[in-house]
């Protein structure tokens, strides 16, 4: 069967009454066809393709270029001093109430907390509670949190009160005790140090060095890329991206921030941050992030090739099946959305007709 290309008058006697009216052009992205000189009755014809009128979801994707870390490093505020005697991996994860390393052989903890240790924790004439002399403070209620989580209260005597009591010292030298450390009932930042959270080890520390730092930052890997305003409506706050990276890693990730921001160029764009939902390989320092946006959903499509732009405006479809008179049978069509070469399109028309589409 052959591609039929008609004149104005053949459109207009093959449509009908209320059918596309006018001449047939190429679709947009083709030039218009050739004016002929073919009577009603002629045509031209060719070798065709066509397509089938497919029920899909259309949507458009980019890739971007992101660059991996676990964000801004920071030193632990640790006070000891001495020969550094067990350490933790790079890369290492310690979580609240383990042991972050040792110095002199004296391990320093990690407790969870929001007031970060600022003085020796003991008990000392801060406040009077029931006319005894207590220290009080956020500080001592993550102490006693820390200790607590460890199962140093026994006598199930100590409660999170915030106020260093008997109790509390007697918990802290059991503790001390424990582990290793002079039994004194007090405790400073050499033994101890309050973080909101678990931090992943950034410093390759050596045993037998002096210790000097203990380099940290957060646990959860970010990817970061730059998205410029014509991709915005790519990536949303708690949207979904997919990552993939060099060695073959494929996870998703999701969207946690968008910040406005300036490029290397001095262009106006908006900086994305995105958390993945697996861990990528600790070594990982750049990966690619797929965003994908649903433009129409379950609809009608039809390639874009199929579309046939007509003079009178709007679009139609030709029907692979000829009609009884041997000419080709035109469909007016309403285009919606338009992606990776698909047009959503809506009509007379139904999932598996068989179109024409052009070479």
């Amino acid at each position: 069967m052959g591609r039929r290309l008609f004149a104005s008058t053949a459109v207009a006697a093959a449509l009908g009454a209320g059918a596309v009216g006018g001449g047939i052009m190429a679709s947009p992205s083709e030039e218009p066809a050739e004016p002929t000189d073919q009577t009603d009755e002629q045509f031209v014809t060719s070798d065709i393709a066509t397509a089938n009128v497919e029920r899909r979801t259309l949507t458009q994707s980019k890739e971007f270029n992101a660059g991996v870390s676990y964000g801004n490093t920071f030193d632990l505020p640790i006070s000891a001093t001495g020969t550094i005697t067990k350490r933790p991996d790079k890369d290492a994860v310690v979580e609240p109430g383990q042991e972050l390393l040792r110095i002199d052989n004296k391990p320093v903890f990690l407790a969870e907390g929001v007031m970060p240790m600022y003085r020796e924790l003991q008990r000392t004439p801060d406040v009077v509670v029931k006319g005894q002399k207590y220290m009080r403070g956020y500080d001592v209620a993550h102490l006693q949190q820390f200790l607590l989580n460890a199962g140093f209260d026994a006598d199930g005597k100590m409660t999170m009160t915030g106020d260093f009591d008997p109790n509390t010292e007697k918990a802290v030298k059991a503790w001390q005790k424990s582990v290793g450390l002079a039994a004194t009932g007090r405790v400073d930042r050499s033994q101890l140090i309050i973080h909101p959270e678990a931090v992943r080890i950034d410093s390759e520390l050596r045993i037998g060095a002096m210790f000097s730092s203990l380099t940290v930052s957060a646990v959860d890997q970010t990817l970061t890329f730059n998205v410029a305003s014509r991709d915005r409506s790519l990536v949303a706050v708690d949207g979904t991206v997919d990552i993939s990276t060099s060695d073959g890693t494929d996870v998703t990730g999701t969207v946690t921030s968008l910040e406005r921001s300036i490029d290397d160029q001095g262009n106006s764009v908006v900086k994305a941050t995105v958390r993945p939902d697996q861990p990528l390989p600790a070594d990982t320092t750049t990966a690619v992030a797929t965003a994908t946006d649903t433009l129409a959903d379950d609809v009608l499509a039809v390639p874009v090739r199929a579309l046939l732009a007509v003079s009178q405006g709007g679009f139609a479809v030709e029907l692979a099946t000829p009609g009884a008179d041997g000419g080709g049978r035109l469909v007016r069509v309403e285009v919606g959305s338009v992606a990776d070469g698909w047009a959503e399109i809506s009509g007379e028309i139904e999932a598996g007709t068989s179109v024409v589409t052009s070479q």
